[in-house]
């Protein structure tokens, strides 16, 4: 009988498993610039970058008020609060980020640019969960 690390090993070194996640790469990454820049909306049911930052400031600045995404999970918004961070903060020492403001351009030195980069960052990060959930299926599948 094989024990779990070695399964994890013949599992990782599986060709077919390589195939099965290069071909939901390529699929995840089939315009995943589709319909940006927008302005911070989307056709989808997707969190833009400034409804990210909305949620966060809305979270932990006050109480729930009832705000609509008070009803959904904080994670991630979190999550992608963690992977955006570092952006922000490359634009706050680089000065392309001022003092951010609700009204366009949000205190970005270049809104779209910015914008754009973030909720590409966004979509990496689903892309990403996408493709452990892929991995993990097969895994499942295969054992």
């Amino acid at each position: 009988m094989i024990g779990g690390n070695e399964r994890v090993r013949s599992a990782a070194g599986d060709p077919w498993l390589w195939v099965v996640l290069l071909a939901s790469a390529a699929l995840g990454i089939y315009q995943i610039n589709w319909g940006l820049p927008n302005g911070n909306h989307s056709w989808a049911d997707a969190l833009g970058p400034l409804t990210v930052l909305s949620i966060v400031r809305h979270s932990i600045s006050s109480w729930n008020s009832g705000w609509f995404y008070f009803k959904y999970p904080l994670g991630y918004p979190l999550l992608l609060l963690l992977v955006d961070g570092p952006y922000l903060a490359f634009l706050r020492l680089t000065g392309q980020l001022g003092h951010p403001k609700a009204v366009y351009p949000y205190g970005f030195a270049h809104p779209e640019t910015a914008l754009h980069t973030m909720a590409l960052l966004g979509r990496g990060v689903s892309l990403v969960c996408v493709l452990g959930t892929v991995a993990l299926t097969y895994g499942i599948g295969r054992r």
